[in-house]
């Protein structure tokens, strides 16, 4: 079998309290320690989240996702602006049609 790749997901890496946050990442490393007592060579690993990436540096591994901030917001009101996030896309379209349709009447 050959593992290209190992992640978790944080639960709240966006809230204010990182503690289960940083309980989530010890049993993640505890995982880890799994291919090092082995000699096995690590396989890509990645576990920070928007959250994680802006408060949360220690768990940045090989790669990072950041999900929310590429919509350009942050994933929580109360957390630090330690960068600038802008969009990464922008979806933009002229209607075509338009219609009214009576109250309680479906759509399609």
């Amino acid at each position: 079998m050959k593992i290209d790749g190992i992640y978790t997901h944080f639960a709240n890496s966006d809230a204010p309290d990182l503690s289960f946050a940083r309980l989530q990442l010890e049993r993640f490393q505890n995982v880890l320690r799994f291919f090092d007592e082995r000699g096995l060579p690590r396989p890509l690993t990645h576990t920070a989240n928007s959250g994680a990436i802006l408060q949360f540096p220690e768990s940045y591994f090989d790669l990072v996702r950041p999900g929310v901030m590429l919509y350009g917001i942050y994933p929580d009101k109360d957390i630090p602006h330690t960068v600038a996030v802008q969009p990464a896309l922008t979806w933009k379209t002229m209607p075509v049609n338009s219609k009214i349709q009576p109250a309680n009447h479906t759509v399609s």
